[in-house]
């Protein structure tokens, strides 16, 4: 699996993407509250940003697996991670 091609296909996602996935992730029992933290709502996403099946990314070696998701979530919060650090600090 390739980390550009899933960042790209990311990009092109839109909120009712977003939407959707958690909607899956909810339906599989996924009790998160923020659903980005869900290994299993990555899964998806990570699966439609590939034109992928779920079980593709789920049967991925542990490492590869972790490497999809890790990068789904930086996708989503990494820009936030300056934002959340000052809020932090104004405390």
């Amino acid at each position: 699996m390739d980390i550009e091609k899933l960042e790209k296909g990311l990009e092109k996602m839109t909120g009712y993407d977003y939407e959707k996935a958690e909607k899956e992730a909810r339906s599989l029992g996924e009790t998160v509250p923020e659903i980005t933290f869900s290994k299993k709502f990555q899964c998806i996403l990570a699966a439609r940003a590939l034109d992928k099946n779920v079980d593709d990314i789920l049967s991925l070696n542990i490492q590869k697996y972790a490497e999809i998701t890790v990068s789904v979530f930086n996708f989503l919060i990494g820009n936030m991670v300056p934002q959340i650090q000052a809020n932090a600090t104004k405390k």
